[in-house]
């Protein structure tokens, strides 16, 4: 069932249930027992798209983590339907669970990424928190407000950033 989500949100804004439910050949009702929500479904389908596109970011230097994960969002419609999404979340606590779930794992990959990154230099668990804040930060702030790409060069600029101030 997620398989098919991801192929629909391709379309470039999340599917309705009746949708998916006739894609999958199968009643909205089934769909409801395993989601409580079509907010909570589409981020459930958003993040196993996710994984499979950036995994866990294991062993992964800074800049292929940056890029790898700018590079799974920014095609227009993948924007869009996260756009929805993360809206769905704010008023739906099922799908806000998905989403701070997605997120905190995302956030404790990248904070193993920048102690790698610090090369054995000491970095403190504030300055590490607020770095991955700013990092996560653009990627939140073009993706909700479309005002500038998630491209190679715009992850560049940000890790020749992050990694002068870790030095």
């Amino acid at each position: 069932m997620l398989g098919a989500a991801v192929e629909l949100m391709r379309l470039g804004r999340a599917p309705t249930v009746a949708e998916l439910a006739q894609e999958c050949r199968i009643g909205r009702a089934t769909i409801y027992r395993w989601w409580p929500s079509k907010a909570a479904l589409m981020l459930d389908a958003f993040v196993h798209q996710a994984e499979l596109e950036v995994g866990g970011g294991a062993g992964l230097a800074l800049d292929g983590f940056i890029r790898i994960t700018f590079a799974a969002i920014a095609l227009p419609e993948r924007r869009a339907v996260l756009r929805s999404v993360a809206a769905e979340a704010l008023v739906d606590s099922a799908a806000m669970e998905i989403l701070n779930a997605f997120t905190s794992a995302r956030r404790i990959a990248l904070r193993e990424v920048l102690v790698r990154e610090a090369g054995g230099r000491l970095v403190s668990t504030e300055r590490l928190e607020l770095l991955v804040d700013e990092i996560f930060g653009v990627l939140w702030y073009r993706v909700l407000f479309g005002h500038g790409e998630l491209d190679a060069g715009t992850a560049r600029i940000l890790v020749d950033d992050i990694r002068k101030r870790l030095a």
